[in-house]
């Protein structure tokens, strides 16, 4: 997953006052008027003071924004207790000084904000975050932002570069013995011969997913769809591998034990898709099911 982009703002654009801009401009206020109702000359200056540190970082913040910015994030899909590793690069394209460049992005619940005191003309910064993945789901990256303000936070600009995506963790799998191995290889072995025999039979259309073989993409679906399409092809004579999973909340005694029934049965399904079987994963209850005819585990 990257995000690499140009942007350049508007050359007259200030940015918008933050919370600690309000605050200096509402004391400002207020000291001109202690200063000229009272007539106390120290006031006067205060807020005479105060108004020229504004003006400043007003001016400051204006100015041409333009920047290059990389966001890498490795692996694109990640299994639990992988490391996934975020790549920011920020580079000053202008020929003046940016003050306090920032980034703030987002990975499920956790944020993260990024800053760089001062980034030099024609320069570039880098920052790498490492997170451990640590329960499989779905997880929302982004919005990205760059953030610029003045050195003491009156004023601030900010730029949307990449919207929300998201990333997929899935289940850890583990190797399994070879006996396993050995038992579906002699399935694979009598299913290839059957398979000659007919061929594959077009059953469904589905969602193309990370790992799925491009030939099976079905274009004109995918053109009326606004994505990639795939086949689902079946085989009415090849054995079909079904994985029952137990999902009732209460055959478990904590939400561990079940992440642990989840593992094994990816890893069964991991192991049987090696010998190129389908397979079939339900629950108990068959209130769902799902059908894997090549690699890749993102639905678990």
């Amino acid at each position: 997953m990257t995000t690499a982009l140009q942007r350049r703002a508007d050359q007259r654009q200030i940015g918008a006052l933050t919370t600690t801009g309000w605050t200096a401009i509402v004391l400002t206020i207020a000291a001109a008027l202690a200063g000229w109702l009272g007539n106390w000359q120290e006031f006067q200056i205060v807020a005479l003071c105060f108004a020229l540190l504004i003006a400043l970082c007003a001016i400051m913040s204006m100015g041409t924004l333009r920047y290059d910015f990389d966001r890498r994030i490795e692996p694109p899909q990640a299994a639990v207790g992988e490391s996934i590793r975020t790549s920011y690069v920020v580079r000053n394209d202008s020929a003046n000084r940016l003050f306090n460049v920032g980034v703030e992005d987002r990975f499920g619940n956790e944020h993260s904000a990024l800053n760089w005191p001062m980034l030099n003309a024609r320069s570039e910064r880098a920052h790498v975050v490492d997170r451990p993945a640590h329960q499989r789901g779905v997880y929302a990256v982004g919005p990205l932002r760059l953030v610029r303000q003045d050195p003491l936070g009156l004023f601030r600009r900010q730029v949307t570069i990449s919207e929300q995506a998201e990333m997929i963790v899935t289940p850890r799998v583990h190797e399994l013995s070879e006996s396993v191995h050995a038992q579906n290889s002699s399935i694979s072995h009598v299913s290839k011969t059957t398979s000659s025999m007919d061929g594959e039979f077009f059953q469904t259309i589905r969602r193309y997913q990370f790992g799925d073989d491009h030939r099976l993409v079905h274009w004109r679906s995918s053109a009326r769809a606004g994505q990639l399409m795939v086949r689902n092809n079946t085989d009415s004579h090849r054995p079909v591998v079904t994985i029952i999973l137990d999902d009732r909340r209460s055959a478990y005694v904590t939400s561990d034990d079940f992440e642990l029934a989840v593992e094994f049965t990816a890893s069964i399904a991991s192991a049987v898709l090696d010998e190129r079987q389908p397979i079939r994963v339900s629950n108990l209850g068959g209130d769902w099911a799902l059908s894997i005819v090549n690699r890749g585990l993102p639905q678990l």
